[in-house]
């Protein structure tokens, strides 16, 4: 979530893998700040002071950054979380192809479709034949289309968002996942979505720069290499076969197949920063969280334009982590 869209109460994800609520939100305007350019990352926008985690387990100013190694961290390991591989690859394609449906008149039912390929298909139904589901399947002019009746499904996928660009992996769900479901959340994920570069390894777009980020994190935890995450900002409109569309950024993610200098030590992803270069005055946020400080993880910096990487607390609506896992017939270690 954006950093100025956050309230007390909120959990994010501090710099010691935890899970914590802020007790302080703060705003004011500054005369400088900084741009971090981060291996394989936007341009992060900070305050000179702003404290980077670094490869020794120190901090250090945002504005000294340059030519050392800052960590990203994964959310310390969660609760088992139930389903099998096979569906959790159904959870990845459904972020890739996905959609829901509300039934009129029906409250908490609805269908599930995914889009598929036509060249695509019978891998994906194979797996719904293993994860034990039933699709009703028809033919477009350019795709199949699958669809899932089961209401608990429904339920689940929802979680995930609903269009494109609402999709995101909750955080609680990725401390959950274990290395083999996180890998194949992200196999379907990239059956879907992803293109293969054998020089490269895989890239995918997404409208959604949570679900970019959840990505990177899946697959530092399944594959254990550090990815990069850029965007580009497309024109606002384009024409398809008479039709005018709008156009939304796209989040790109790289998984490359090894690492060439970052590297995943433990629950830390560890890059380089390549510059640090002035940006002029600008609206900062702080916050203050409870126990571990005044420094969330990399995810979530307190920073100008900055974005945290949250679950939401007691009395902001259910915790998705605790829905998917009533669902699941398990509970939420947070709440």
């Amino acid at each position: 979530r954006p950093i100025s869209t956050l309230e007390v109460g909120t959990l994010v994800l501090t710099h010691l893998g935890r899970w914590r609520p802020i007790n302080k939100v703060m705003r004011r305007m500054t005369g400088e700040t900084v741009l971090v350019s981060a291996q394989g990352s936007p341009k992060i926008h900070a305050t000179p002071e702003h404290p980077f985690l670094i490869e020794s387990g120190e901090w250090a100013d945002a504005k000294t950054l340059g030519g050392q190694r800052i960590v990203q961290i994964l959310p310390e390991q969660g609760s088992p979380i139930d389903g099998s591989d096979a569906y959790w690859w159904m959870v990845g394609r459904y972020l890739a192809d996905g959609y829901c449906q509300d039934r009129k008149g029906r409250e908490n039912a609805g269908r599930v479709t995914f889009c598929i390929g036509k060249h695509k298909l019978q891998p994906v139904l194979d797996q719904v034949e293993m994860a034990g589901f039933h699709a009703y399947v028809s033919e477009e002019r350019t795709a199949y289309k699958l669809a899932f009746t089961r209401n608990d499904f429904y339920r689940n996928m929802k979680i995930f968002g609903r269009g494109a660009s609402e999709k995101d992996i909750p955080g609680h769900i990725v401390a959950s996942l274990s290395t083999d479901q996180a890998e194949s959340l992200l196999s379907g994920y990239l059956a879907g979505d992803g293109c293969y570069k054998p020089k490269n390894g895989w890239e995918a777009g997404t409208t959604s720069k949570a679900l970019a980020y959840s990505l990177a994190l899946v697959a530092q935890k399944a594959r254990r290499v550090v990815c990069s995450v850029v965007v580009r900002i497309p024109p606002a409109t384009k024409e398809i076969e008479g039709r005018t569309i709008n156009q939304k950024p796209l989040w790109t993610i790289s998984i490359p197949d090894r690492n060439r200098s970052a590297w995943v030590s433990g629950s830390r992803g560890v890059k380089l920063c390549r510059k640090v270069e002035p940006a002029g005055p600008a609206e900062v946020w702080n916050i203050s969280v409870t126990e571990d400080g005044l420094r969330p993880s990399p995810r979530g910096l307190r920073r100008a334009g900055g974005y945290a990487w949250t679950n939401p607390a007691p009395g902001e609506g259910e915790c998705r982590g605790c829905e998917l896992e009533r669902v699941l017939g398990k509970k939420c270690s947070l709440h």
